[in-house]
């Protein structure tokens, strides 16, 4: 069995610069992976209430869903065309606004723009991870990609949460 403790070493006065340094693009990349996870898993656990307003039978929350996730499947195949083009940055901002215009296409109560909005939050839930990961990368220090990629990785389950959340305030329990 290796014995770990001899590559590593206690943390210097020097390094703290530096890694202080990494909290700023690890928050970066933290908040769109919460955000878009949020939207991502947020929006079938609302969907039975905007079906409902919409006034479709409740099986319309999985085409909704299915479609939200079709969207991120395609982007994820396609992705070497979006990322590599628009590098990481911008890749993270138009996810941002693809998401906030999806959201707003499945509030819009009108059922075929719904599910061009499922498909777009999934594009752009899609390119935070890949754009994410290229960023954080190229901004930390190597001797810290597990720590701040685990954190910027556990977004997704907090994004989850946060989706869960809006359930309750919108009265739906959970």
């Amino acid at each position: 069995m290796p014995d770990y403790r001899s590559r590593t070493r206690p943390l210097c006065r020097e390094e703290l610069p530096r890694i202080r340094a990494s909290l700023v693009p690890l928050l970066i990349v933290l908040a769109p992976q919460v955000a878009l996870s949020a939207l991502q898993l947020g929006v079938p656990v609302l969907a039975p209430a905007v079906i409902a307003a919409m006034g479709l039978p409740p099986e319309a929350v999985g085409a909704l869903a299915g479609t939200m996730g079709l969207g991120a499947v395609w982007l994820f195949a396609a992705n070497r065309g979006v990322t590599p083009v628009l590098g990481p940055w911008r890749a993270l901002v138009s996810a941002c606004l693809l998401s906030v215009a999806g959201a707003a296409l499945v509030l819009s109560g009108i059922w075929v723009a719904a599910l061009v909005g499922a498909a777009t939050i999934g594009f752009g839930y899609a390119v935070t991870a890949p754009a994410g990961s290229q960023f954080l990368s190229a901004h930390t220090p190597r001797r810290l990609w597990g720590t701040l990629f685990s954190i910027r990785q556990s977004g997704v389950p907090a994004g989850g949460r946060a989706g869960r959340a809006a359930r309750r305030r919108a009265g739906g329990g959970l």
